[in-house]
């Protein structure tokens, strides 16, 4: 044991001033019961690998119900990521459920609720993926449509079947030029993936909008008076090991989480 106390000193003392600087981003976790009933806590590892590979260190912020207990593990990040899972439960937007809807687990959506807040209250970037933009939707205001069948506007494809190859591009998407989105990558056209039945329908308040796809359902909001926030409807994530345009949206994120040291 004092060994390896030792060897974790000397592990230290070598580590050089940027690797010490790597901030450490809060992941929403979730849960999941195996074969023998016992509940897990989780989190997709293409979004810990995603991150890791592009300079932050992430932790898994488990499930729970006990809001102090979540806020304290708050108290230890540089910044939040919210993560996919569940459709979002209707209720928290105004709206019944509809017989498209799919599972629903309104616990998680408080716990997520919580974080966002908490994140916001401190002023910690924020990045939301999947659910997690319909998330900070809601939070602000806006609606779902609880499938996109409901939205008679909807004519491409937006849930790709293909779940061995998640990184594969399928719909174009166009970004504003003015966006902060178009600035990380330089460009207003992007093909990006593509795996999801929801979708925002009313942009909630301090966000807009700035990616559609080409039938109009938005890809990716922005924060209008926030210090850092991004979510985005497809799946970087699953792209960033091999599509440069997808590790520069975490880059960036991991970059205003760091304080703006890193160079872009």
């Amino acid at each position: 044991m004092v060994e390896s106390f030792k060897n974790h000193a000397i592990f230290l003392a070598e580590r050089t001033d940027i690797e010490m600087t790597r901030p450490i981003i809060g992941v929403s976790g979730s849960c999941w019961a195996d074969t023998y009933g016992n509940r897990l806590s989780y989190a997709d590892e293409a979004y810990l690998q995603a991150l890791t590979d592009n300079g932050a260190t992430p932790i898994i912020l488990p499930y729970t119900m006990n809001g102090e207990a979540a806020v304290g593990a708050m108290s230890h990040i540089d910044g939040l990521l919210l993560t996919g899972g569940h459709d979002l439960y209707p209720l928290n937007y105004g709206e019944e459920p509809l017989p498209k809807i799919g599972a629903l687990w309104p616990e998680r959506d408080q716990f997520d609720l919580l974080l966002l807040r908490t994140a916001e209250e401190h002023a910690l970037p924020i990045m939301g993926i999947c659910r997690g933009m319909q998330v900070i939707n809601v939070c602000y205001g806006g609606t779902l449509w609880q499938d996109l069948s409901y939205d008679e506007s909807c004519c491409l494809k937006h849930d790709q079947d293909d779940k061995e190859n998640p990184a594969l591009p399928l719909h174009t998407i166009t970004i504003e030029a003015d966006s902060r989105l178009a600035k990380i990558i330089k460009k207003t056209e992007w093909i990006t993936n593509s795996r999801h039945h929801q979708a925002v329908k009313t942009v909630g308040n301090r966000l807009r909008a700035v990616a559609k796809t080409k039938d109009g359902i938005i890809e990716a909001l922005e924060g209008i008076d926030f210090p850092y926030l991004a979510a985005y409807q497809f799946h970087p994530e699953d792209m960033a090991k091999q599509n440069y345009f997808a590790k520069l949206l975490f880059r960036d994120f991991i970059n205003a989480c760091s304080g703006g040291i890193y160079q872009q």
